[in-house]
């Protein structure tokens, strides 16, 4: 096995400059909580009454920093404490604040709980071991997943788990003059720290990525939508999710393992056995997506191990390749998140796997807005291309997809329609070595898009409709190379060139069932999934793993999947 480097930060895998924490007063704090709580619009509808006010208890000693008693007014409804909440972490998170809610109140009074802090980068354990358990996860010699991996820690945050944004650029910056002092032909980045949305440090991610490192980050033990902090939120990054020996998602006591469209995979990261710093031979047991990142660590440094040319977006690929899908319980989650969080659990390659595939991921936008003219937006990482786009309405009501080109990169966009209320943009996105694809639209609307030279294979079609009711276009049987549409309907023919790459179409009609699947075979790759309605509306087709699955609105006509597969020819026999 060569020998992979590996860098651990919060600790940051030394920035040895630990922060002082301090027990006395935050009044930045409570003029934050405040803020919040007047933005949310909780004062009542006369305007008599302050929005909020702030009680101090009169006993010092009696104080807790930074927590908060949060009651709404009387005759509130227990259904508004929870919106409270929502609103709360997602301005907290915006304004690069955290916001834990420790307990909820129901009975005679409502509110919560809420521990409010202004340190932006928080670790749930204290100085016991953080690092060396997190070493001990990704290289150990009895618990480790890359056995032998280099390993160096570097420390930014203080023993009560907190930093700032700065103390972790600072530890970012310090990895990077090290790897220019001393190159290392692969490295992995792990950040197992979480802390409010940041673009500063989502751009230093982004530059550490595009240098040829693989940066993966926790996801957050905060049971939320991991796109409201940073690093999580970094779409170059690869942001992992915990579960626990079930293969559920993981529950923290108040908290558990954040989720959503911005986590990568789900790793284990409960109750986790990994070295202790107490003595050579201690073992000790933590908990979190801290230990989750730190599993997926361990599987890239095993994947860089045997080709340690391997580029960041193709160490991600892989592991999802190989990720065990379909075993996590999501149905606790929101609609919302149970679309877009993905059913996928880390696993270690198998050996001796040296033959190249063609393989693809879905990247899913947020949910756009209820206007006409909203759209939603997905793309994907650098050195992938997009094979495909899709657009998913949850009431059914879309205008389409198309595929647009910004700064040199493509872009999946997706339309809301008439009344609609919100749609996202499903990007198929796929790496293999030199693959190249381009776009080709059609000359005029209800006109085909096709592809033209004999080089190039149709690997998706788009549709987008200026009519309330979308009508798809789709793959032409005959010829492969062509994307059908209706009058009035506009397309996108995506068309892709690599050495030995072959495309097929398949495709199942249904009648009378409200939802169909078509999968491609065992050696291909899902790169388009379609919808042709047969006169009703369709929610969208939605691309998991191999299989496309199309679903219908209640008491629909029925509809048909089209799925278009591709793969690498495989040699001829002699």
């Amino acid at each position: 096995m060569r020998r992979t480097s590996a860098w651990v930060g919060g600790w940051m895998l030394c920035l040895c400059a630990s922060l002082a924490a301090s027990a006395q007063d935050h009044p930045e704090d409570d003029e934050m909580i405040l803020d919040l709580i007047r933005e949310d619009g909780t004062q009542p509808e006369t305007g008599a009454e302050p929005a909020a006010e702030f009680l101090r208890c009169n006993k010092a000693a009696w104080r807790m920093p930074g927590q908060y008693l949060v009651m709404l007014r009387q005759g509130t409804h227990e259904s508004h404490v929870q919106r409270t909440i929502r609103r709360l972490r997602a301005k907290a998170a915006r304004r690069g604040y955290l916001l834990v809610i420790l307990q909820t109140f129901s009975g005679a009074l409502h509110g919560f709980l809420v521990k409010m802090s202004s340190d932006v980068l928080h670790l749930a354990s204290q100085c016991d071991s953080h690092g060396t358990h997190m070493a001990g996860v990704v290289s150990g010699l009895d618990s480790g997943v890359a056995r032998g991996t280099g390993v160096n820690l570097v420390r930014v945050l203080n023993c009560q788990g907190k930093g700032t944004v700065s103390g972790a650029l600072a530890g970012m910056e310090y990895v990077r003059a090290t790897l220019l002092a001393r190159p290392v032909n692969a490295v992995v980045v792990l950040l197992p720290f979480i802390g409010g949305f940041s673009r500063s440090l989502n751009t230093a991610c982004r530059d550490m990525v595009a240098n040829g490192a693989i940066v993966i980050a926790a996801a957050g033990n905060y049971r939320d939508d991991a796109c409201l902090y940073s690093p999580a939120s970094e779409p170059e990054v690869i942001t992992v999710g915990a579960v626990n020996s079930a293969d559920q998602l993981m529950s923290q006591g108040a908290g558990g393992t954040n989720f959503g469209r911005c986590v990568d995979l789900f790793a284990p990261g409960d109750d986790i056995v990994s070295a202790s710093s107490d003595c050579n031979t201690c073992f000790t047991s933590q908990s979190g997506t801290s230990q989750a990142a730190a599993h997926a660590a361990g599987i890239a440094a095993v994947i860089l191990s045997s080709n340690q040319n391997t580029s960041p977006v193709q160490v991600l690929q892989m592991m999802l390749h190989y990720s065990i899908s379909n075993t996590i319980n999501l149905l606790p989650l929101s609609e919302t998140h149970h679309l877009t969080t993905p059913n996928l659990l880390a696993a270690l390659p198998p050996a001796n796997n040296t033959s190249e595939k063609l393989l693809c991921r879905s990247v899913w936008s947020e949910r756009s807005g209820v206007t006409n003219t909203d759209k939603a937006v997905s793309r994907c990482r650098l050195g992938e291309e997009m094979m495909g786009c899709s657009s998913y309405a949850p009431d059914g009501v879309r205008m389409g997809e198309t595929i647009t080109e910004n700064n040199g990169q493509m872009e999946c966009a997706a339309y809301n329609g008439p009344g609609g209320k919100g749609v996202y943009a499903v990007a198929r996105c796929c790496v293999m070595s030199s693959l190249q694809c381009r776009i080709h639209a059609s000359p005029e609307p209800g006109q085909d898009a096709e592809c033209d030279g004999l080089l190039h294979h149709l690997s998706g079609c788009t549709s987008q409709s200026t009519a309330e009711i979308l009508s798809d276009s789709r793959p032409h049987h005959g010829d492969r190379r062509r994307c059908v549409v209706k009058e009035g309907v506009t397309s996108h023919a995506v068309c892709c060139h690599a050495p030995s790459l072959e495309c097929n179409l398949l495709e199942n009609i249904s009648a009378d069932e409200e939802q169909v699947e078509v999968s491609c075979p065992a050696g291909w790759t899902l790169t388009d999934c379609n919808a042709v309605s047969q006169g009703s509306a369709i929610l969208g087709p939605v691309a998991r793993g191999n299989s496309c699955h199309v679903r219908t609105a209640m008491g629909a006509d029925g509809a048909a999947g089209v799925a278009v597969c591709c793969r690498i020819r495989p040699p001829e026999l002699p």
